[in-house]
């Protein structure tokens, strides 16, 4: 019964002793993820300038309807 009760208690002790550092590590972890996301919206945004430049050349060189068909799926999707 003793050790039922007692080492639980004192590893639930020496789970909660670390928890402060891992607090710490979180705080410099939020930065980490910020330039993340940065990293990702910014090859998020150059992929949909490429995709623009592409779509733009196949409106160029299409036929006025396929024109005119590219243009409104764009514009159900942007």
């Amino acid at each position: 019964m003793f050790s039922k009760i007692v080492l639980p208690a004192v590893a639930a002790m020496c789970v909660a002793a670390d928890l402060p550092v891992v607090e710490v590590s979180l705080v410099g972890a939020n930065n980490a993820l910020s330039q993340m996301e940065k990293t990702r919206e910014t090859m998020e945004n150059r992929f949909v300038a490429q995709l623009k430049e592409k779509v733009s050349a196949m409106q160029k060189s299409s036929a006025p309807t396929v024109s005119r068909a590219i243009s409104s799926v764009l514009d159900l999707h942007t």
